[in-house]
């Protein structure tokens, strides 16, 4: 049996991506990948990467690891919305980091969702079901949620989880409603090389 390695974590992608001047945080860039991935468009490796470094529009020009770990995010994100069995992870800040800072990536990762979903060709799209609607009206909720000072820390992390749980099978059944016949599990093997950038 292989070990499967560890899927990249937000601390992990935020680390390399933060000294480079990007714009937008690993949560919103998962997110705009999960969008069009979930609304049906199907980018390879190299379309990705293109994409990706135009929307952090580095400061600095991203090195191989930084190209290696967004190859990574693509490929982790892939296989979780291809593999049976609800496997998506949002990528959040850990739970031991603070509400706050949780909350904003989860409305960060929402935005990012929509933009990739209506990017995949969904943008005003009137042939929606009530429920993929619905579910995209409570991704722009969620994407301007702010945390209630009088909040207690219980209610609020409860409250952040069951967001975040929501979140989740919402973008797994817009996947299965838009993006789950044009994504097949013939995902890169690990070990393949990241493509080259020209």
């Amino acid at each position: 049996m292989t070990t499967e390695s560890q899927p990249l974590s937000y601390e992990q992608l935020s680390e390399l991506l933060q000294p480079l001047g990007i714009l937008i945080n690993p949560s919103e860039l998962q997110g705009l990948l999960c969008g069009k991935f979930c609304g049906g468009a199907h980018p390879d490796e190299t379309d990705w990467l293109l994409e990706a470094v135009e929307e952090l529009d580095f400061v600095q020009a991203p090195d191989e690891t930084v190209r290696a770990a967004l190859v990574q995010l693509y490929r982790d994100t892939r296989q979780q919305l291809a593999q049976q069995g609800f496997s998506l992870q949002p990528l959040l800040p850990s739970d031991d980091r603070e509400i706050t800072l949780r909350v904003t990536c989860l409305g960060q990762w929402c935005h990012g969702f929509l933009v990739g979903f209506g990017s995949a060709g969904h943008a005003g799209d009137s042939d929606l079901s009530d429920e993929a609607r619905e579910a995209l009206e409570d991704f722009a909720a969620i994407a301007q949620v702010d945390l209630d000072e009088e909040e207690s820390a219980r209610a609020a992390e409860n409250d952040y989880a069951e967001l975040v749980e929501y979140v989740r099978m919402a973008a797994l059944s817009l996947f299965m409603e838009f993006g789950s016949s044009k994504l097949t599990d013939a995902a890169p093997k690990a070990g393949d090389e990241p493509p080259t950038l020209h």
